[in-house]
């Protein structure tokens, strides 16, 4: 190369490098890069923030103030933290110690009511690991990080909010819970309203059924509710939990079993009863799944050779209201929700029926086919693809007769299906267990229910 090209392609290098350079550095300057230092820069020299981080892939700034941090400061820092997400168009996620909110550009925020609310939460003496969070509807959620705390939990937030004169003002919903120890819903407090007083002494009164994990709920509707393994225990916790809970609330406890959820116990009345009844359909060989209280109404599921025993050992108890189902193994054989009189009346009726090959469905009263008696279906155990076998008339007219041995009180809506869970039901009729079939107001009704009416009322002249 010569001497005189030499310098000619040094300078042209220096210049590509130096365009190379300006170009770079123009396209950082005007980039994402300067942005987020630009932003950072900003969050920064906010005061009272001790620490800010920034993702660039979603545009949200981590941005942690200082916990000794006054509240006039935090105040300030909220009010020039949010002017910066607005100018920035950030979602700015604000931190003091364990809690946390989030401001989003354009959203509306009010520092008066958040800097207090911050400034409390953030100096009170969370377990590590606690996670609190102010939600954009001013309700507050505690994360806590350890299972049977969330009373205590919620009793030191309320009691840091209340002392801040925050909870009163607009602050007025609290969850706190824990998720992650098998409990499911329950180990959780929820605070509905603004009488932080009333909430903070009714927590306190509970405070000796955190080992028990229940959900708690204080406010226009309070309630508690608890699974608790083992039927002495759950007996003593539930009139534990009358006790101490507020007045007027809703109180249910489930029995926990080796083989998963037992009973539901649901009252504020004495349980003796409820238990009681579950104890006594153990002996009679059924399955409480549901009782209130006072014992006056209950689920029950039992085998189909214990319904007569289950049925003395209802009447013996004083039941008014029962949910009964029977079945044979996993196999449904029938159902009733009925007074404990009419099942007693009904319960001929209901075996010979079953011995016949049918499965009836007794449901309480169902207004929209005019009926004041129950609704009652009666199904074939046994599949048919030809139709039901009621329409034979001297089978039909057998199996009308003993239907009318359930010896229901009103005017009951009858449905007949040809297989048994059939949600296809054929067209129904209305009558008193020894009246005549009458057409009901169903529009879906039509001619070809003739042999079912022709067979009903000919088993009422030779019953």
């Amino acid at each position: 190369m010569s001497m005189l090209r030499r310098p000619l392609v040094v300078v042209l290098v220096v210049a590509l490098i130096v365009a190379l350079g300006g170009f770079f550095a123009a396209r950082w300057w005007t980039g994402e890069g300067h942005r987020r230092h630009q932003a950072m820069e900003r969050l920064q020299s906010v005061p009272g923030v001790a620490a800010v981080d920034y993702e660039a892939s979603d545009r949200r700034a981590h941005v942690t103030l200082d916990r000794t941090a006054s509240s006039t400061t935090i105040r300030g820092a909220i009010k020039e933290i949010a002017r910066h997400a607005d100018d920035d168009r950030l979602t700015v996620v604000l931190a003091v110690g364990p809690v946390h909110t989030v401001i989003v550009h354009g959203g509306e925020v009010s520092a008066d009511l958040l800097a207090p609310a911050l400034r409390a939460l953030g100096s009170a003496a969370f377990l590590k690991g606690t996670d609190v969070e102010i939600g954009p509807v001013w309700d507050v959620d505690v994360r806590t990080a350890k299972s049977g705390t969330a009373i205590t939990v919620a009793h030191k937030t309320i009691r840091a909010l209340a002392r801040a004169e925050v909870w009163s003002a607009r602050l007025g919903r609290l969850r706190v819970h824990y998720r992650d120890n098998g409990f499911g819903d329950y180990d959780a407090v929820s605070v509905i309203g603004r009488d932080s007083a009333a909430a903070i002494t009714a927590l306190r009164r509970m405070q000796p059924l955190q080992s028990l994990h229940p959900l708690i709920g204080i406010g226009p509707r309070p309630r508690v509710s608890m699974a608790v393994n083992g039927i002495e225990r759950a007996q003593s916790a539930y009139n534990q939990a009358r006790r101490l809970m507020p007045q007027g609330a809703a109180l249910d406890v489930t029995i926990g079993t080796d083989a998963g959820r037992g009973p539901r116990i649901s009252g504020a009345a004495d349980p003796a009863p409820a238990f009681a009844l579950i104890r006594s359909m153990r002996s009679a060989g059924a399955k409480v799944s549901s009782v209130t209280a006072d014992g006056r109404s209950v689920d029950v599921v039992a085998p189909s050779d214990a319904l007569t025993a289950v049925t003395r050992a209802l009447h013996r108890s004083g039941v008014r209201e029962v949910t009964l189902d029977w079945r044979d193994g996993t196999t449904e054989k029938g159902s009733i929700q009925a007074d404990v009189r009419a099942l007693r009346s009904a319960l001929p009726g209901l075996r010979r029926l079953q011995r016949a090959g049918y499965r009836v469905v007794w449901k309480a009263q169902d207004h929209s086919h005019l009926n004041d008696g129950p609704t009652i279906q009666v199904e074939a155990l046994t599949d048919t693809t030809t139709g039901s076998p009621l329409d034979e008339a001297d089978h039909g007219v057998t199996v009308m007769r003993t239907l009318r041995q359930l010896h229901w009180r009103g005017t009951a809506a009858l449905f007949f299906a040809a297989r048994s869970g059939d949600t296809r039901n054929r067209p129904s009729f209305l009558s008193t267990a020894a009246g005549r079939s009458r057409a009901t107001p169903d529009p879906g009704a039509a001619d070809d229910i003739a042999a079912l009416r022709a067979a009903w009322d000919t088993s009422r002249r030779v019953a």
